[in-house]
């Protein structure tokens, strides 16, 4: 079980770096926001500053990842979240506090292979959770996988906007652009998958390997209702609680 204090400093290590980058933060400022002496630091980290970036990039991306999965099926509410969020937390931090995963990323992942390796290894998670809904919802594991990328990278990219220009807008952009690619994508998806009458472009009907392999036949209405259907279940009311949960926790998301 980790430690109390343990935890704190990598939450402290969370905005150290989401507002300063690797190479913007020292052990004597993550000692004065874990609240805690400095020995302390290296009792539990006794790799240092290396080993505390990694394990707070590292636990940013477990987080993510876990509050994506256990996020109700709407997707259009999980993408929404994850931008409103980061929204707040600009906000809030006065244009400060970026992403504790992609800041950091930028600066210390191009020459800090142990950081660049950790920034990799908690996108993945991100990805490969939110893939995972959007594959449970229909799409194949290409699709889901390339879809669940672009959100991602849409996100970090809109981030990184919004701190420049110190403006909201860049995240309510991309974020209602993000829902648009949702639906096309699933739109798209479903009408592959419908069977083509024998004599009106051969008997295949998809053209891709990915979604003829154990994929069954699912007409387009049927796609998009389990989508809405997902949506008109209250699914949307129930993903900021966890968040909420998690930020009473002191851990901060990206």
């Amino acid at each position: 079980m980790v430690s109390e204090s343990r935890r704190r400093i990598e939450v402290a290590a969370c905005e150290l770096l989401a507002r300063h980058g690797y190479h913007g933060f020292g052990l004597k400022a993550l000692s004065e926001a874990a609240g805690l002496p400095y020995g302390s630091i290296y009792h539990h980290f006794p790799g240092g500053k290396e080993e505390i970036a990694v394990a707070a990039i590292t636990g940013t991306g477990v987080l993510c990842g876990r509050m994506i999965r256990q996020a109700p099926t709407d997707v259009f509410a999980t993408t929404n979240t994850l931008f409103e969020f980061m929204v707040a937390k600009l906000a809030h931090s006065d244009w400060a506090d970026g992403c504790p995963i992609g800041t950091p990323g930028l600066d210390g992942g191009s020459d800090v292979e142990a950081v660049r390796a950790a920034c990799g290894t908690a996108f993945d998670a991100m990805e490969q959770a939110f893939g995972g809904l959007l594959a449970e919802l229909g799409l194949s594991g290409q699709e889901a996988g390339e879809l669940a990328t672009t959100v991602v990278a849409a996100y970090e990219g809109a981030t990184l906007l919004a701190r420049v220009r110190r403006s909201e807008e860049p995240l309510h952009t991309v974020a209602r652009a993000m829902e648009r690619l949702i639906r096309v994508t699933f739109a798209a998806a479903s009408q592959a998958q419908v069977p083509v009458v024998a004599g009106e472009g051969g008997p295949s009907g998809t053209g891709s390997s990915d979604v003829d392999t154990g994929m069954p036949e699912v007409e387009s209405a049927d796609v998009e209702a389990r989508v809405i259907a997902a949506a008109a279940e209250g699914a949307a009311e129930n993903i900021p609680d966890v968040v909420l949960d998690q930020r009473d926790s002191r851990v901060t998301l990206d």
